[in-house]
């Protein structure tokens, strides 16, 4: 549903007032129109970011336009939203070469001296179907400039769960349009997505968002004199583009006690994140017993799919007679986020 110019000319007496052509009607348009442009501001800068307006009940939220792969289908979910009264919904059927489709937002003003934080809910009915949110910028005449992925995911949560996709827009980006795909043709996996509840807020990208780590890692073991990969452990995190400082506790045990010479020696362990490390932990002559410690790694730049991978290293002191273990034995809380972060 678009603004329409109505013209003067149909005011004049014996013109149509209904029916094709009759200016009634473009005033009842246009009425809907600004219905859709009103219903808009409770969802922040995102045109209809709730999806809450249909105004022309066609089942695509106004100012969206949808775009189906074969087979798909795709509208707007007034059964189970969750955010509002509505939501959208877009399915793959299964069957090579099908999919679901997409959904495309208006415009939305933007300007590289503004890092923002897109948040919205999302779901899948079958966690392996590719799903994706994309942003394409667009300079000040509205020319297309690039395209980036702030989501990207064969595995989706089978739950509503809240995203955090963080972004700056380029140098000369001063709007953009968001894409809510689900159901790529690529993977042939039959299933609905859901989003809903898209709202913005600024980006304060100096501040890191803390994050427990929820996975375990069975015990290793290593007897080398100089750190070694000893395992690891993927999480998924619900928010991209953000820096996290990934927080979770670790048990080390290891060394010995020489009692001939009078010496204590030590195992050691860290774990890393790409190029990112924790601090090193440390027990001495441990005598068999785990030591638990809180380990913290900051990473600048959470990918588009969300996954981490944690790698354990291990190494015993030179000299010592005993073989160094570690491991990750307790379930962290879910990655969470402090409310005053979002």
């Amino acid at each position: 549903m678009t603004w329409t110019a109505i013209d003067a000319a149909k005011h004049a007496a014996g013109k149509p007032v209904v029916g094709a052509g009759g200016w009634a009607e473009e005033i009842l348009g246009n009425l809907n129109h600004l219905y859709g442009v009103l219903g808009t501001i409770a969802a922040g800068d995102i045109p209809n970011g709730s999806f809450e307006i249909d105004s022309d009940a066609d089942g695509i939220p106004d100012n969206w336009t949808r775009s189906l792969y074969p087979g798909g289908t795709g509208a707007r979910d007034t059964l189970t939203p969750a955010h509002g009264a509505a939501g959208i919904k877009l399915t793959h059927p299964g069957g090579a070469s099908n999919g679901g489709g997409s959904f495309t937002s208006d415009y939305v003003a933007c300007s590289p001296s503004l890092p923002e934080i897109l948040g919205l809910i999302h779901w899948a009915t079958a966690a392996g179907m590719h799903n994706k949110i994309q942003i394409t910028y667009y300079n000040s005449a509205k020319v297309e400039l690039s395209t980036a992925d702030l989501y990207d995911s064969t595995a989706n949560p089978t739950t509503a769960t809240t995203l955090l996709l963080g972004f700056t827009p380029p140098a000369t980006a001063r709007f953009y349009k968001l894409i809510l795909s689900g159901g790529l043709t690529d993977i042939d996996v039959a299933g609905s997505a859901y989003f809903d509840g898209l709202t913005l807020s600024p980006g304060r990208s100096a501040r890191w968002r803390p994050a427990l780590a929820d996975a375990t890692l069975a015990e290793q073991s290593t007897s080398s004199l100089s750190w070694v990969n000893a395992g690891s452990f993927v999480i998924t995190l619900p928010h991209r583009g953000l820096p996290v400082a990934l927080s979770f506790a670790s048990e080390l045990k290891g060394g010995d006690y020489d009692s001939q010479n009078g010496v204590s020696y030590s195992a050691y362990q860290r774990w890393v994140v790409g190029s990112n490390y924790s601090a090193t932990n440390t027990v001495t002559n441990s005598s068999g017993v785990y030591v638990t410690f809180a380990n913290i790694i900051g990473v600048s730049d959470v990918a588009a799919d969300g996954r981490l991978t944690v790698v354990q290293q291990l190494m015993k002191e030179s000299g010592g007679g005993t073989t160094t273990f570690g491991r990750k034995a307790a379930t962290d809380t879910k990655s969470r986020y402090l409310p005053e972060e979002f």
